[in-house]
C-alpha cells in the first residue's frame, strides 16, 4: 500500500485507540479499561505492567506515541501538575523547564488568584525562570468555570503536515496513482491537472480562492512566490519570509488541504461562513470564497432595518504581548448603540487578541442590544475556551450573523483598537462614542442606508 514503515503505521493506529479512550471517557470500553488498569488515575499517567492483557499492552504502545503530542488546556488547573504534565503551549518544551527545588506547590490551580480566573503574577515571578513565567502568563484562563482538558498540540499537527508536504507524501490522487491505487491522477475538483501536493494546496481553484480571501486578513508572501520551483518549492517559498508570514502560510496551506479533502469526500467543513443563532453554517468554498474575493466591499455599510452591526478588531504587538480591542455597535441609521475598548496584556498572538475582541463584543451586545446582530471582524481558530465562551454568549442573542470584510469596512474598530493598546485602559460608552472616534464614525456613515 506504499507505507514506508509498517511498525510506525501500526503504532499510529494504536495511538488513535488510546486517543478515543481519552476523548470518550464515558464509553463502555473506557469504563472497563479504567476500572482494570487505572482506577484512581488518568490514562496518560499509566505505565507498562507485565501482567497486562495483550490488548492493553498494545494500547500502551500507542499511548507512548500519543504522549509526545498531547497538551493540557488549562481550565481551573485542578487536574494538571505543575512539574510533570505538558501544559505550556510553545515550541521548545510543553513542560516547565524551571528546576523544582524546594517548591511545594503541586497543582496549576495553586498558581491562580483567589477567584481562580487570573494568574497570580507574583507567584509566577517568584517560582519560575523568566522564559517559563512569560509563557505561563500568556495562557488565558476562561472567565467561567471550566475543567482542564487534554488536547492535541496544534503547532505539532501543522508541522507534521508541513513535513509531509515538503516530502510530497500526502495521500494525493497522483501519489495513489503511482502506487496503482487510483485509475488516474487527475484532480476531482477542477479536472484540469494532476492532483499533486502542490496542485492541491496552491494551484487548484479552491486553494487559490482561499488564499485570495485570506490575503484580506493575513500577511502572506507575494503571489508570484507561490510558484512550482521544484521538489523544494515549500522551502523556497518560506525562505525570506517573516515568522508571521511563515506561520500564516503553513496554516493557510494546511487549511487548503483539509478543505480539499472535505470537498472531495463530502465530509466536514468546506467553507468559512457562519450563520444562524451562533451555530456554524457550512458553505461551499468554491462559491463562497470566490464571491468574497471578487466582490470586495470598500466602505462600511448600514445593516438592514431591525439589525445591529457590531464591528470588532484588535491591535497586537508581538514583542511586548500587549494588545487592544475595540467594539462598536450601530443600527440601520448609523446611530451608535455602544462603543468600547479594552487593553490586554500577555497576549500570545494576534489571533488571541481578535478572539477576545469577538467575545467582549458579543458580551456587550447580549446585555445592551435587543435586536439581531451582524458581527464584522476577524477571529481565528483554535483558541478553545475563548471560542466556547463566544458560542455560549451567541445563544443569548435573538439572531447572529458573522461576516468577514476588508479592513476598509472595519476602519473604526481597526484604528481605535490601536489607540486602546497605546492608552492601556478599558472603557465603555453607551449610546455614544468617544470624542476621538466621532469623526471616523461620521465619515463611515456618509453613505445612505441600503
Amino acid at each position: 500500500m506504499g507505507f514506508k514503515d509498517l511498525r510506525l503505521f501500526n503504532q499510529a493506529l494504536l495511538a488513535m485507540q488510546a486517543w478515543r479512550l481519552m476523548e470518550y471517557p464515558d464509553s463502555l470500553c473506557a469504563h472497563l479499561l479504567k476500572a482494570r488498569y487505572y482506577p484512581r488515575g488518568c490514562l496518560v499517567d499509566t505505565s507498562f505492567c507485565s501482567n497486562a492483557s495483550s490488548t492493553w499492552q498494545s494500547i500502551l504502545h500507542g499511548l507512548e506515541l500519543l504522549k509526545q503530542g498531547v497538551i493540557w488546556r488549562i481550565g481551573d488547573g485542578r487536574k494538571v501538575r505543575i512539574w510533570r504534565d505538558p501544559w505550556i503551549p510553545r515550541e521548545l518544551s510543553l513542560r516547565v523547564t524551571t528546576t523544582k527545588g524546594r517548591q511545594r506547590s503541586k497543582w496549576v490551580a495553586e498558581l491562580l488568584d483567589a477567584n481562580g480566573r487570573q494568574w497570580d503574577f507574583n507567584k509566577l515571578i517568584a517560582m519560575f525562570n523568566p522564559a517559563d513565567a512569560d509563557a505561563i502568563a500568556r495562557i488565558k484562563i476562561p472567565t467561567h468555570a471550566s475543567e482542564d482538558v487534554l488536547a492535541w498540540h496544534f503547532d505539532r499537527t501543522v508541522k507534521i503536515f508541513a513535513w509531509k508536504l515538503s516530502k510530497d507524501i500526502l495521500p494525493t490522487k497522483n501519489n495513489k496513482f503511482k502506487r496503482k491505487l487510483e485509475a488516474d491522477g487527475t484532480c476531482d475538483l477542477c479536472g484540469l491537472a494532476s492532483e499533486t501536493s502542490f496542485h492541491a494546496v496552491v494551484t487548484c481553484q479552491q486553494a487559490y480562492n482561499l488564499r485570495q480571501a485570506m490575503r484580506e486578513h493575513w500577511e502572506l508572501p507575494a503571489e508570484h512566490r507561490f510558484a512550482p520551483s521544484g521538489p523544494d518549492w515549500l522551502l523556497v517559498l518560506l525562505d525570506g519570509c517573516t515568522s508571521e508570514q511563515k506561520e500564516n502560510t503553513l496554516l493557510m496551506l494546511w487549511r487548503a488541504w483539509l478543505m480539499h479533502n472535505n470537498i472531495t469526500h463530502e465530509s466536514g467543513p468546506t467553507g468559512l461562513e457562519f450563520n444562524g443563532k451562533g451555530k456554524m453554517q457550512i458553505g461551499s468554498a468554491q462559491s463562497g470564497l470566490r464571491k468574497e474575493a471578487s466582490n470586495p466591499r470598500e466602505t462600511w455599510s448600514h445593516p438592514s432595518d431591525g439589525w445591529i452591526k457590531l464591528n470588532v478588531d484588535a491591535s497586537f504587538v508581538d514583542a511586548t504581548g500587549c494588545a487592544g480591542t475595540m467594539m462598536v455597535a450601530r443600527d440601520s441609521e448609523g446611530r451608535v448603540k455602544f462603543t468600547a475598548w479594552r487593553a490586554l496584556f500577555n497576549c500570545a498572538s494576534a489571533a488571541e487578541a481578535e478572539a477576545h475582541a469577538c467575545v467582549e463584543g458579543l458580551r456587550l451586545a447580549s446585555q445592551w442590544c435587543h435586536h439581531p446582530i451582524i458581527r464584522i471582524g476577524l477571529c481565528s481558530s483554535e483558541l478553545g475556551f475563548i471560542i466556547a465562551e463566544g458560542k455560549e454568549l451567541s445563544q443569548l442573542l435573538l439572531e447572529l450573523k458573522i461576516v468577514k470584510v476588508k479592513r476598509d469596512c472595519n476602519k473604526v474598530a481597526h484604528e481605535l483598537a490601536a489607540l486602546a493598546r497605546r492608552n492601556t485602559h478599558s472603557a465603555v460608552w453607551l449610546g455614544q462614542a468617544p470624542a476621538c472616534a466621532i469623526d471616523i464614525i461620521n465619515a463611515d456613515c456618509i453613505q445612505p442606508p441600503a
